[in-house]
């Protein structure tokens, strides 16, 4: 039970997560469309603070996406009379978009074993 104690996240560490979602504040949307697979926790942070305004939000999430779409249009016109190039592209991304979470996952049940088993026995 101690264990699960320490993983709510207290009002203050709430504050502080909401304060820095605030500070962004107009290059959220910007910075959501560019991030690789924080887009979606990061989207429903920024709706449930209620302290990003939609149209600022809209704004930067369109920039965002003019910017990240031109410059993946442009990779592959960039690759177009190499196929193997982009095979490997794709492949490498591929690769990395399974093996971090899969990592991240592993590590983090790792270390909830072995808070478990110091608490079990005493250390």
């Amino acid at each position: 039970m101690n264990f699960v104690k320490r993983e709510i996240p207290t009002a203050r560490k709430r504050d502080r997560i909401l304060g820095k979602l605030e500070s962004a504040g107009n290059y959220i949307g910007f910075v959501t469309r560019l991030s690789v697979g924080f887009r979606a926790p990061m989207m429903i942070a920024a709706g449930f603070s209620g302290k990003v305004p939609y149209l600022t939000y809209l704004a930067g999430t369109s920039v965002g996406a003019l910017c990240s779409l031109s410059s993946q249009l442009l990779l592959g016109y960039m690759m177009r009379n190499n196929p193997a190039a982009l095979v490997g592209a794709v492949a490498s991304i591929s690769t990395f978009a399974a093996v971090v979470p899969l990592t991240i996952a592993f590590v983090s049940w790792g270390s909830l074993m072995w808070s478990r088993y110091q608490l079990r026995e005493g250390i």
